[in-house]
């Protein structure tokens, strides 16, 4: 078996098909230079600072102390977040912990329960307040500006109840409560300081969706027992290799050059399809990173633009039976990245001889589970670049914390990559805040309703429901 601390193998042989071409991404060089020199400034002025979590040891050591200071008699963890403050978490709890890990009894656990209330749906919410030991519950509130409608809802609804186990006493109940938030400003720093809740940080210049290394994500994933110091050592091996000066030899700006020849060829669309169930969150977790980050109306000269790629999810070898015969013979507008893992951790189940008088199924007897999997995938991808379609393929080692690492951040870094290429913004999301604007102007808060959402019209946020435009 190969190290655990084998790095990240990254295929994108395939990716080079009749109209993009070996030489094609030669040319593509230049701009690829002139790319990194942005990230480089960039990282100079703190918009690259997802870049140093790995190494932060003051941040992992805060996590580390505080989930070592509550796991004891910890029966459950509540999560209140959404979008990057909830599906990192999420995207380390599938591929790390036992599929049926809640169901399992508290003494192979090891670890409370996780339930992370990811969206403001009364039945999830609901349910979980069913299920919790509010007694033994840890409530843990991330949202970085403070704001998050949803995530501080499922919040106020979930401490209520709480605060009535505690007979009416909001400082005991608030005991069993962690936040993270930004480290000085926004609504919820302000309850933290003025209720003295233990409560971790979000590094003022890194957004939800860049934040699966810090806080965000590691305090609930060392409350679960994960290996997070591994995790961040795979992540800084990663980002150490996407510092090559050679955009060749820089396997993130080389893959971001390779999907910028093929955007301009007219495959806007990116499909991450993992062969691994516990993979699938990562790829949930990719389609926030891809979407918003790279959907953009002008760049950054305030040139118009409009463009972006749709990231899909796919899942190996399930979406072989739902999303595949649209992949081989529909339009010719997507690249396909399968994830694979070389080994499991928990289990190499083996087919078994079928009992029957007349065996049909004597072509499964013996193999195993993984192998079956495996092969799938082989033949997906062979039968994929045979209709012509652009496809590469990443390997781990195994789903380990280590690997897991090397994975995210390569994602990370290619995503930013690809947003230097086009000199957009990678890291604000306005087409999000409109949004948020409009929902909170419905809710009574008018002076949202003053906000000028278009310089050219004049046009405020109450307009725009108003006139419906």
């Amino acid at each position: 078996m190969a190290s655990s601390t084998a790095p990240l193998e990254i295929d994108l042989s395939r990716l080079l098909v009749k109209d993009v071409s070996g030489s094609s991404i030669l040319k593509a060089a230049k701009e690829g230079r002139r790319a990194m020199a942005l990230m480089r400034n960039d990282a100079a002025v703190g918009r690259m600072d997802f870049m140093r979590l790995p190494q932060d040891k003051k941040l992992l050591s805060a996590s580390l102390d505080l989930a070592k200071k509550y796991r004891p008699g910890l029966s459950d963890v509540i999560v209140c977040g959404i979008g990057g403050s909830a599906l990192g978490f999420l995207a380390l709890a599938s591929a790390l912990l036992h599929p049926r890990f809640n169901e399992l009894p508290a003494a192979r656990r090891k670890a409370p329960r996780y339930h992370v209330l990811d969206n403001a749906d009364a039945e999830s919410v609901a349910a979980c307040l069913e299920i919790a030991n509010l007694d033994k519950t840890l409530i843990v509130i991330i949202s970085k500006s403070g704001n998050g409608g949803e995530s501080i809802a499922n919040f106020l609804i979930v401490l209520e109840e709480l605060v009535k186990k505690r007979n009416g006493n909001l400082k005991r109940a608030l005991k069993q409560v962690v936040a993270i938030t930004d480290p000085e400003k926004g609504p919820l720093r302000q309850v933290v300081n003025e209720y003295e809740i233990n409560s971790l940080p979000v590094p003022p210049n890194v957004g939800g969706r860049f934040s699966v290394l810090s806080p965000v994500a590691i305090f609930p994933a060392a409350l679960m027992g994960m290996d997070v110091r591994s995790l961040l050592a795979g992540a800084a091996i990663m980002i150490s290799r996407c510092g090559a000066a050679d955009p060749a030899k820089n396997p993130a700006m080389h893959t971001a050059m390779i999907l910028g020849e093929h955007y301009k060829a007219g495959r806007p669309i990116t499909v991450m399809m993992p062969y691994a169930n516990s993979l699938w969150r990562t790829a949930d977790w990719f389609r926030q990173l891809w979407a918003e980050s790279l959907g953009k109306a002008v760049d950054r000269d305030g040139k118009t633009l409009n463009l972006g790629m749709t990231p899909v999810a796919a899942l190996g070898a399930t979406d072989q039976h739902s999303q595949v015969q649209l992949y081989a013979e529909g339009p010719d507008d997507k690249t396909y990245f399968f994830v694979r893992t070389r080994s499991r951790i928990r289990s190499k189940i083996k087919i078994p001889k079928a009992p029957f008088a007349k065996d049909a199924y004597g072509f499964l007897a013996n193999k195993s589970l993984d192998n079956l999997l495996n092969l799938e995938g082989d033949s997906t991808e062979a039968a994929l670049s045979f209709f012509g379609r652009p496809t590469a393929r990443i390997t781990l080692v195994g789903t380990t914390p280590y690997a897991l690492g090397q994975l995210l951040a390569y994602l990370e870094m290619t995503t930013v990559s690809m947003g230097a290429l086009w000199n957009i913004n990678t890291f604000n999301q306005p087409g999000v805040e409109l949004g948020k604007i409009l929902t909170r102007y419905t809710m009574g808060v008018h002076s949202e309703g003053e906000k000028l959402v278009d310089q050219q019209t004049g046009l405020q946020a109450k307009d725009i429901l108003a006139k419906r435009i």
